[in-house]
């Protein structure tokens, strides 16, 4: 049977809030775990950091404890690098999953990630929808399925192969701060094969409609950054422009969605634009989605189209 280890990060937090979120997500997981149960086994796995002592839910594996990075001093954030090691360390899988605990999941989920290995998918990125955070129990968690929401630009969502994921290597990075997905999205670019990103199904959501939240401080961001960096520079040469999104839209459309997209690093994609300029790029089926005037027109219009 087609297998998935679906790996998160659970933390101890005072704010009621994200406590919540935790809890909505985790119960979504289990969820999800049991409505795909005929079709995919899957595997529930918890990473925990040192001196944590949250407790993990019965339907969860905890699979180890790692250290948090030394470099940041505003929280216990661990590197991306020693969750994806213990991924890596696991048993048998077909796929690996990581996603933020923020990010909760609809029931089909699982399902369609095993639809998407079948068409020859090795790797595939997932961005959120953003619902309001009106809900007080885990007990309306098929209230919150039922909300449509609107898109985010954010990449929260991480899907691939065992054979990608012993590829990947993103340095210091570490989670919980900006520019993580751009150096997750590099990294599993060049890994893969076969690449695509779910910009606009239903397929994830998180509570609250925020765009923008400013996440630890500017020290934090720039350690990420210069991270990212170096996992954009060391990918470039496995690169090819046919795996990122929007690549098969007019100029304008792929360069106003690179310049746009916090997650791309648009110098890059620049050159790699010119450089694999007589490439064949792969065609993608748009469909219509619901926004509003403003700054969500904004981002109907950089999230690229999906290819199924």
């Amino acid at each position: 049977m087609f297998s998935i280890l679906h790996i998160v990060n659970p933390y101890s937090s005072a704010d009621a809030d994200a406590v919540f979120a935790q809890q909505v997500t985790l119960e979504s997981m289990r969820v999800a775990q049991n409505a795909a149960a005929n079709e995919v086994q899957i595997t529930l796995g918890a990473v925990t950091i040192e001196g944590d002592e949250i407790e993990i839910p019965d339907f969860m594996c905890h699979l180890g404890v790692i250290r948090s990075a030394h470099e940041i001093a505003s929280a216990n954030l661990p590197y991306m690098q020693d969750i994806l090691n213990v991924a890596k360390d696991s048993d048998r899988y077909d796929v690996v999953m990581y996603s933020n605990m923020d990010i909760a999941i609809q029931p089909t989920l699982y399902t369609e990630v095993l639809s998407y290995y079948k068409r020859g998918y090795d790797a595939v990125c997932i961005n959120r929808r953003r619902i309001v955070n009106r809900y007080k129990s885990v007990t309306e968690l098929s209230e919150m399925y039922l909300d449509k929401g609107l898109p985010h630009p954010g990449l929260d969502m991480f899907v691939m192969s065992k054979a990608v994921l012993n590829k990947i290597n993103v340095g210091k990075v570490v989670i919980g701060r900006p520019y993580i997905d751009m150096a997750l999205l590099y990294a599993i670019v060049a890994a893969s094969e076969r690449f695509t990103l779910l910009a606009r199904k239903q397929l994830t959501f998180h509570l609250g409609m925020e765009l923008v939240k400013v996440w630890g401080p500017k020290s934090d961001e720039e350690h990420n950054y210069k991270e990212a960096r170096k996992v954009v520079s060391g990918a470039f040469q496995y690169l090819k422009i046919e795996n990122f999104p929007a690549a098969e839209c007019s100029v304008v459309k792929r360069h106003f969605t690179w310049l746009m997209t916090p997650y791309y690093h648009y110098p890059s994609m620049l050159r790699l634009d010119w450089t694999q300029r007589k490439s064949v790029r792969r065609a993608a089926k748009d469909y219509s989605s619901d926004w509003n005037p403003g700054l969500e027109k904004i981002v109907r219009l950089i999230l690229p189209p999906d290819e199924f």
